[in-house]
């Protein structure tokens, strides 16, 4: 009796994936700087943090105006009820230089926030600083969906459709040993 562990097309598709990792985790050599420049020590802190936070923007690769994503629904409840848009409006800026107008108010993002926007920028940015140094612009509420909260929702529902599949096999195969999915 012959056992087999993996189907050939379980073969051919791991094949794939497998190719299409090596293909897309490229190296490039570079040269080494000549010039005398002293060199700022890179923060892995920041460069981590900075992947890793929140945003309302999904970059799946890619980066500054040449990146591939989704952008998520903004959602704000502001003193004039509730206001919806995409964050495609916001152009991926995060620094408080684009104003994006919906039913007659302003909003401007500043870190991951979002903030009413001034009338008039000041050093470019829409937003103002308190004697702490603190934005002191006024916040709607953000009922948003970033990248955490889409995470946590796609996840919600894969492991939905996995415990119910296998449910629903058990059900099926009442008495009998599990086969696929459910082993």
């Amino acid at each position: 009796m012959e056992i087999r562990l993996f189907s050939s097309s379980t073969k051919i598709i791991t094949t794939l994936i497998f190719a299409l990792f090596l293909g897309f985790s490229t190296v490039k050599a570079q040269e080494a700087p000549i010039a005398e420049e002293p060199q700022k020590e890179f923060d892995i802190t920041g460069f981590i943090f900075h992947h890793i936070a929140d945003a309302h923007e999904f970059t799946i690769f890619g980066a500054g105006e040449s990146w591939f994503g989704l952008h998520l629904p903004i959602i704000l409840w502001t003193e004039d009820g509730l206001v919806t848009f995409s964050s495609k409006a916001f152009e991926l800026d995060s620094e408080a230089k684009v104003v994006v107008e919906k039913k007659g108010q302003r909003f401007t993002r500043y870190h991951g926030k979002i903030y009413y926007a001034h009338d008039q920028a000041v050093n470019g940015k829409y937003i103002s600083y308190d004697q702490e140094e603190k934005v002191a612009n006024v916040r709607p509420l953000d009922f948003s969906i970033t990248k955490n909260v889409f995470t946590i929702l796609f996840s919600v529902v894969v492991l939905l459709v996995v415990f119910l599949s296998v449910a629903n096999a058990y059900k099926k195969r009442e008495g009998q040993s599990p086969k696929g999915l459910q082993s």
